[in-house]
């Protein structure tokens, strides 16, 4: 069930990426936007979308105009994927570069005290 559940992670994350890609959304605080994973539960009944943009400051603008369009980008879905049913999809902000910036500047900070 794992493999699916990623294949299908990664065939959703395709798709809507493609829709940013070709620019298919005339809201502003969705031009800069890029998908960057998907995680789907193991019911395959709710699709986790991360995102990121150019400017962190526009992540909650950006996250209201996702969940706006998000019946758009599940009617695309259900075009797209042969599934018996779209799975809902609910969108965060993607943290990872932050996160990992933060752990090496600790990193760094714990290797500068041991050199001390």
């Amino acid at each position: 069930m794992g493999m699916r559940k990623d294949r299908l992670g990664d065939q959703i994350r395709d798709l809507i990426a493609e829709n940013f890609i070709a620019d298919k959304f005339s809201d502003p605080r969705l031009s800069g936007v890029t998908i960057t994973e998907v995680k789907m539960t193991p019911d395959l009944g709710v699709a986790y979308v991360y995102f990121r943009t150019f400017d962190p400051n526009y992540a909650s603008a950006s996250s209201v105009a996702l969940a706006k369009v998000s019946g758009r980008l599940k009617t695309m879905l259900a075009k797209s994927l042969k599934i018996k049913k779209i799975p809902e999809l609910k969108f965060f902000y993607d943290t990872s570069i932050e996160e990992a910036s933060r752990i090496e500047s600790l990193i760094e900070k714990i290797h500068q005290e041991d050199n001390s």
